[in-house]
């Protein structure tokens, strides 16, 4: 990816090289490509998701939008089923030696507990549409020439439907079997760990995995994140401010 580069030639070889890439995805293949924009103030408001795509067994593909901060209004939502209650989640001693020694933790759900379709999955996407140049181009536009007006609107409104022909809503309502998890915390929003988890999450789901046995793998990677960072922790002589 050519950055920190105003050359638009540049930029649209390597539109073209990415189309190819994705054109040439075999059968049951993933791949995550960020997109995203930014409006160049120096607090630096830029915000990047990840587009994971998935080449159809029978043709075209399809596309799931990760996503843990602004343009989230653009997914479906739905009243959580245990809205209102406390759940009581059993606790693993292998995750963290630092959690209660009770073995349940109570989770309160307060009335109107939302839920959001994440990763969002467009289904039938044409493979001319995907693979098209120009299409990818317009989408890395915004996140590389930054400019005041640019937010989450063209990719929400404009080029994610142009891909199905389907508004992102009606893409989430027409699924038979949809992603649904809490609205991604401020601080998870801050950072990319929430993102990078959803699109490990979207692969996997691409790749045919049963929902209970993707969320098996991320909690194993979740498991060994942790036991890292307690060995280094550990390992260290001194800590900083930060």
């Amino acid at each position: 990816m050519p950055t920190h580069c105003n050359d638009a030639q540049q930029w649209l070889d390597f539109s073209a090289r990415l189309a190819a890439r994705v054109a040439a995805l075999p059968h049951g293949s993933e791949m995550l490509v960020p997109v995203g924009w930014s409006t160049g103030d120096k607090e630096g408001s830029s915000h990047v998701l990840l587009l994971a795509i998935c080449r159809a067994e029978g043709g075209g593909f399809t596309v799931l939008v990760c996503n843990a901060g602004a343009g989230l209004q653009y997914h479906a939502t739905k009243l959580h089923p245990e809205s209102g209650t406390s759940l009581y989640l059993p606790i693993s001693p292998y995750i963290s030696p630092y959690l209660p020694t009770s073995p349940y933790i109570s989770l309160h759900l307060p009335i109107g507990a939302p839920l959001l379709n994440l990763p969002c999955a467009l289904r039938g996407v044409l493979t001319e549409r995907l693979c098209d140049p120009h299409w990818w181009l317009l989408a890395l536009r915004p996140l590389l020439f930054p400019a005041e007006g640019h937010g989450p609107a063209p990719l929400y409104e404009q080029l994610l439907p142009a891909l199905n022909g389907k508004a992102v809503l009606v893409s989430a309502a027409e699924a038979e079997e949809a992603d649904w998890m809490p609205p991604p915390a401020a601080s998870t929003a801050l950072g990319c760990g929430g993102l990078v988890m959803q699109g490990v999450d979207a692969l996997l789901r691409g790749a045919g995995l049963p929902r209970t046995e993707a969320q098996r793998a991320l909690l194993a990677m979740q498991r060994q994140a942790l036991a890292r960072a307690t060995e280094q922790l550990d390992a260290a002589t001194a800590l900083s401010a930060s």
